[in-house]
């Protein structure tokens, strides 16, 4: 993914897959890194959770 030079923001979109198994809450973790593999930034962490 690449991300526009001088852009704020942009969308990620974690799939999930709809199913009638009930799961405990999962997280997902980003972290941006540059060309060469550094970190440049914290990373950014959620919670993903079946919709009810």
């Amino acid at each position: 993914m690449e991300f526009p030079v001088g852009g704020t923001g942009v969308d990620i979109t974690v799939p999930t897959v709809a199913d009638a198994v009930r799961e405990p809450v999962e997280n997902v973790a980003l972290t941006l890194l540059d060309g060469d593999g550094n970190s440049t930034g914290p990373e950014v962490r959620g919670t993903v959770r079946d919709a009810p």
